[in-house]
């Protein structure tokens, strides 16, 4: 999309907006293979259908799996470290782009640079972590994985050179990748088998909610620290 953003390339016009255009197309076009499978299935489903629940009954059951998860150990603590995880890598994620400009007044073609550097190291990082996990174990390997995340993060907001930035988001990339695949496996290992489907709801209610809470936190940083050399986006 970036030619679309610099003027090269028109699709009913240039600009930021116009970006939404060829995301929604591709999105259309991806989702059409799921909608056709997810439409066989229902037609199956409505046979054995039971009345919809109301919405009451939802959040009783949430809560309900919410308190035998408690009776699993590390179910609990797990959750938790999925839900600053997620609220950490959405913000970032969020916000990279403006960071990026407000920092060091970085060009659109950087910013572009950088996520796509993130990206491609993510995507290393989720295959061999699960090569890792099962070899060294899934906890160890999660642990050092958040570690060094931490420390590329420190790194980004002290780094004065934006020659250090690719060194920075590849490494923040490769080992967050690792973080999610390992978490998740993780959390399949202790969930037991019968409680898959109630308790992987929780992972993604967990997953899901830190995206709202992360970005609140970012924003109250930013609003309340001083913006001189940039250090409310910095903290």
């Amino acid at each position: 999309t970036l030619p679309i953003i610099n003027g090269s390339l028109s699709i009913l016009g240039t600009g930021y907006m116009y970006v939404f255009v060829p995301s929604a197309l591709l999105f259309l076009v991806f989702s059409v293979p799921l909608l056709s499978i997810s439409l066989k299935e229902n037609k199956n489903i409505q046979k054995l259908s039971k009345p919809r629940p109301k919405l009451s009954e939802i959040y009783q059951n949430i809560w309900s799996d919410l308190r035998d998860s408690k009776s699993y150990p590390g179910i609990v603590k797990l959750l938790i470290v999925l839900y600053f995880l997620s609220a950490a890598i959405f913000t970032l994620q969020l916000f990279s782009a403006v960071y990026l400009d407000r920092v060091v007044g970085a060009t659109d073609s950087y910013k572009v640079a950088m996520l796509t550097t993130a990206l491609a190291a993510v995507t290393v990082g989720a295959i061999s972590g699960g090569f890792l996990a099962d070899r060294y174990g899934r906890k160890r390997i999660l642990l050092w994985s958040l570690v060094f995340a931490g420390l590329a993060t420190i790194g980004i907001s002290f780094a004065k050179s934006t020659a250090t930035y690719p060194i920075f988001f590849g490494t923040f990339g490769l080992f967050v990748g690792m973080a999610f695949a390992t978490i998740r496996a993780l959390f399949a290992e202790i969930a037991p088998q019968r409680k898959n489907a109630e308790f992987f709801g929780l992972y993604s209610l967990s997953e899901r909610s830190a995206s709202v809470f992360g970005p609140i936190l970012w924003s109250v940083v930013a609003w309340s620290i001083t913006s001189t050399n940039a250090l409310n986006y910095r903290a």
